[in-house]
This record gives C-alpha cells, sequence and structure tokens, in this order.
C-alpha cells in the first residue's frame, strides 16, 4: 500500500505545485560496477577519485585519458541492453540523453539501480551534479565540499571576467561540426548557446532555435566579436586563417579582427568539471585579443 507521504507527492506533482521530480541521489545499495552514459559523470567519478569503481562507459567519455581504457557501451544515445548487461553493472548512472527509450524501459523493468542525472546548463547545476554523483557513490563529504570550493573559486573569476562582455554585449557563434561546408551552430535551447551566455557572450544566433545549419555567408553577417568551435569542428582546418579564409571571413575587411577560439567540446557542452574553466578560456581568449 503507498504510504501517506508518497500519495501527497504525487498529487502535488499532478496539480502542478512542485516542480518536476528532481533526480534520485541517495546512496546506492551497491555501486562496485558502475556504468555511466554521458561523459560529463565519467569526469566526474573521476573528479571524486572513485573510478576504481567504473565498469564501463560511453563513448562521450573520453576525459580523462583513462577513462578510454574502460570497456565501451556505445553511444549514449544508441545503447543497446545486451552490451549494457554484459558488463554485469550494479548500478547505471547515466546523463538525460541515454537512449533510445524502449533500452531504459527495459533496464527498469529489469530492476537495475539506474539513475538518471539532469543536466541543468548553469553555474549551479554543475555543483548540483557533482554532489548527486557523490552523494550516490557515498563520497566523503570533505572531499566533496573540496571540490565544490573549486568549482565556485573558479565561478567567482568567470563572473569578473564576464561582466565586461556583458558591458560590451561581445557577440559569438558557437560552431558544433561542419556539415559539408556548412557550419552546425547553437542558437538558444541548446548547451551552447548556454555555454556562450556562460562566458558572458551574446549569441548571434539568438532568434533561432535549436542546432542550426547555416550558409557560410549568413554566418559571416553576423559579425561576431568571437567564433567558438569544438576540436571536432576545427579538425580539418590548418589554422585559424585558414577556417576564416574557408568561409569567406577575410573577404570582408572589418572581420580581419574576428577571434577563433577551439576547445574541447565536452570540456565546453558537458555542464561538467570543465565547463567553467572552459568558459574562463573562451573569455580570456577575448580579453587578449582586445588588450584588455
Amino acid at each position: 500500500m503507498i504510504s501517506l507521504g508518497k500519495l501527497f507527492a504525487i498529487i502535488l506533482v499532478l496539480i502542478g505545485l512542485v516542480g518536476p521530480v528532481e533526480a534520485d541521489c541517495s546512496k546506492a545499495k551497491n555501486s562496485s560496477r558502475t556504468v555511466v552514459a554521458g561523459g560529463s559523470i565519467t569526469e566526474t567519478i573521476f573528479l571524486l577519485k572513485k573510478s576504481n569503481l567504473l565498469a564501463g562507459a560511453d563513448v562521450t567519455s573520453n576525459f580523462p585519458r583513462e577513462a578510454k581504457a574502460l570497456p565501451s557501451i556505445g553511444y549514449i544515445r544508441n545503447l543497446s541492453v545486451e552490451g549494457i548487461l554484459s558488463l554485469e553493472p550494479t548500478l547505471i548512472l547515466a546523463e538525460a540523453d541515454i537512449g533510445p527509450k524502449h533500452v531504459v524501459k527495459q533496464l527498469r523493468d529489469i530492476d537495475l539501480d539506474l539513475r538518471i542525472i539532469d543536466t541543468e546548463y548553469s553555474l549551479s547545476g554543475i555543483t548540483a551534479k557533482i554532489n548527486c554523483v557523490a552523494q550516490i557513490l557515498n563520497v566523503v563529504p570533505v572531499e566533496t565540499e573540496f571540490l565544490v570550493n573549486e568549482i565556485e573559486r573558479q565561478s567567482d573569476a568567470l563572473k569578473a571576467s564576464t561582466s565586461k562582455n556583458a558591458e560590451n554585449k561581445s557577440s559569438a557563434v558557437f560552431v558544433l561540426m561542419m556539415r559539408g561546408t556548412e557550419p552546425i551552430v547553437a542558437a538558444k535551447n541548446t548547451s551552447g548557446s548556454k555555454f556562450l551566455q556562460m562566458a558572458g557572450f551574446e549569441n548571434a544566433f539568438r532568434e533561432a532555435s535549436g542546432w542550426t545549419s547555416v550558409g557560410k555567408e549568413t554566418l559571416v553577417s553576423m559579425d561576431p566579436d568571437i567564433i567558438v568551435l569544438t576540436r571536432r569542428a576545427f579538425r580539418n582546418f590548418e589554422n585559424h586563417e585558414h577556417f576564416l579564409s574557408e568561409l569567406g571571413v577575410f573577404a570582408h575587411h572589418d572581420h580581419r579582427n574576428t577571434i577563433v577560439h577551439v576547445d574541447d567540446g565536452m570540456a565546453m557542452l558537458g555542464f561538467g568539471p570543465r565547463t567553467i574553466e572552459a568558459a574562463n578560456a573562451a573569455t580570456r581568449s577575448l580579453e587578449i585579443a582586445k588588450g584588455d
């Protein structure tokens, strides 16, 4: 029989008096063979010095280098039950992108301890993710506090830098990848747009929505102060000048001072332990170029 407390909580959700149900961050009964689907969670586990618990991870878990040696369960959005179960997991930690949906349902149906940790694209969301993973893995609170304090220190440094960008209304474009000769850019409602916001930039494509393919001419017409790219997007270019030349930026004299900043995609978009420093790095690129 359902308890009155649980029944009351369900009623509150149904009538909209409380927000969405939060991730279950309670201590896992058995974390000895933890399998992860989501690079930012893997990074967090290594940061918490609990990598000895890892039995496998998905292909987005490529940092730190040691994570690449873990048995792979495939891509987070295209997993198979068989591949996961072959690692005999006692706990599965996943980001909200885990899929397909029928795989998630099958994992729940066989009563595996599956915890899905939503990513909140903000400074506080990064801290919340670290705290949640730490609680699930029963990390000593003192260790977690030390890491959270470091994250907060980075946050303070970032806020000091981003105030200049906000004041100057510095515009930016985030390029996820190249589809042929066309960039895929971050418009609103994307992790890329939230990253630009974290760095204090104004997204040049804020009027559109989602990850959007744009023509080179359209990108150039936005006249951004800085173009932020993932390493994946930059891999076929020899250097920054080659990239700008291919986009046609050098054909416009006013754009010769456009800054190009390249960084690891997961560091910028994962909203995990490295994201704040990645935002700091993007901000510094523009500051240095402008001589601030």
